[in-house]
């Protein structure tokens, strides 16, 4: 029986995405290790740590690794982006290419349900979550939105409106905590005594 992924098609938009909770990191990680076949574990860790679009694994030059750079045969053309968690792009072996047996004359489109119908049966999340999640890391690791926002090709406005659904209290206070112990922050004005 051939899995049917049909439920998933439509026109994805900021505006659809439905809040749910994001995999945790460890969980993230851990589910990449289920995966049986290398080159999906590739695939895997790219949009984990990249925050790729799932066809977007298959459109890259990794020369200037562990930058890679999404060509411009994507939705959003060319860009560079950074990995949030350099730790798996090394751990992960992620400058060793390895393509599952994908027809790449397809379209991005093809590529893309190509991703979900193999990585989604075996995850208890959807594959685009991955990029979600490294969205919401960037911004417990400081990065400016602006920055974020720029790697994933989209506008500060769109991401804005894309990812701020996840940021919870808990992540406002994790990145609260990370900015007021940093080693430069500003400190208060002498304070006067009134008496």
């Amino acid at each position: 029986m051939e899995w049917d992924g049909s439920h998933l098609r439509g026109n994805y938009s900021s505006s659809k995405v439905e809040q749910h909770d994001l995999s945790t990191d460890e969980a993230i990680s851990r589910y990449r290790e289920q995966l049986s076949t290398p080159a999906w574990q590739w695939v895997y860790g790219m949009m984990a740590t990249y925050g790729l679009r799932n066809h977007e694994c298959f459109r890259l030059d990794l020369t200037d690794f562990p930058v890679v750079r999404v060509l411009e045969a994507t939705k959003t053309g060319m860009r560079e982006v950074w990995p949030c968690y350099p730790e798996w792009s090394s751990a992960w072996s992620l400058d060793n290419v390895q393509l599952p047996p994908i027809d790449l004359d397809r379209s991005n489109e093809k590529i893309g349900h190509s991703v979900t119908r193999y990585l989604s049966p075996k995850l208890p999340f959807v594959p685009y979550d991955l990029r979600h999640a490294w969205a919401v890391r960037t911004l417990l690791f400081g990065w400016p939105v602006e920055l974020s926002a720029r790697q994933m090709g989209h506008s500060v406005e769109v991401h804005t409106r894309t990812y701020q659904r996840w940021i919870n209290r808990e992540k406002i206070q994790a990145v609260y905590d990370l900015l007021l112990n940093r080693r430069d922050c500003p400190k208060p004005p002498k304070i006067y005594d009134r008496n």
